[in-house]
C-alpha cells in the first residue's frame, strides 16, 4: 500500500460537484498540460481527517471557468461530494517531468531559506504570486521579485536561494 507521503505534490483542489452522479468539479494546480490525461489515481486529502488512495475513473470534461470535472471510484452522490469540497489531489513527485535547467516546480521552491548574497537570513519562502510580469516569493515580510536580476542561485539540495537584493527591496532596519 503506498504511503501518503510519497505524494507530495498538489495538482488539484476539488471546488465542489455537478451533476447527480458525485462528479467533482476540481480546479487544476499545475501548470503541467494534460497533468490528468491518462493519471488513473491520486491521493484524495480532506482539510480535515486521513485521506485515502482514490481511483480516477472518468475525466467527464472542463466546466467553463477551465475547471475539469472528474469521476472518482466511490463517490456515487453529490452530498458524498460536497463533503471532500477543498480536499486535494496529490500525484508523487516522481511523476513530474523534468524543468528545463533553471525552472523549478513552485513545490520545489516553497520552504527553501531565501539568504542575500552577504549572509543575511531573511527567512523561508512561504507562498509564491503569480503575477503578470513575474512570480513573486513572501518570504515574511518581504515580497521578493523572483528574476533573474535578483534571484542569483537556486540549491535544491542544500534548500537555500540566494538573492542580490535591488535597492530599496530590502527595507533598512532602524
Amino acid at each position: 500500500m503506498p504511503e501518503q507521503d510519497e505524494y507530495d505534490v498538489d495538482i488539484g483542489v476539488i471546488l465542489g460537484t455537478r451533476g447527480l452522479e458525485g462528479d467533482l468539479v476540481v480546479q487544476p494546480l499545475t501548470d503541467v498540460p494534460g497533468r490528468f490525461e491518462g493519471l488513473e489515481e491520486v491521493w484524495l486529502q480532506p482539510q480535515v481527517g486521513p485521506g485515502w488512495l482514490a481511483r480516477i475513473v472518468e475525466i467527464v470534461g472542463r466546466t467553463s471557468h477551465g475547471h475539469l470535472v472528474i469521476h472518482i471510484e466511490g463517490i456515487e452522490s453529490p452530498e458524498v461530494g460536497r463533503r471532500l469540497r477543498g480536499a486535494k489531489l496529490k500525484i508523487p513527485s516522481r511523476l513530474c517531468p523534468p524543468l528545463p535547467e533553471g525552472e523549478y516546480y513552485e513545490w520545489q521552491l516553497l520552504g527553501l531559506e531565501v539568504v542575500t548574497s552577504d549572509g543575511r537570513r531573511l527567512g523561508v519562502i512561504e507562498e509564491i504570486i503569480r503575477t503578470g510580469a513575474n512570480d513573486v516569493f513572501v518570504v515574511g515580510e518581504y515580497l521578493i521579485p523572483a528574476i533573474s536580476q535578483v534571484v542569483k542561485r537556486v540549491d535544491l539540495e542544500g534548500r537555500r536561494v540566494e538573492i542580490e537584493p535591488m535597492p530599496g527591496l530590502l527595507e533598512e532596519e532602524a
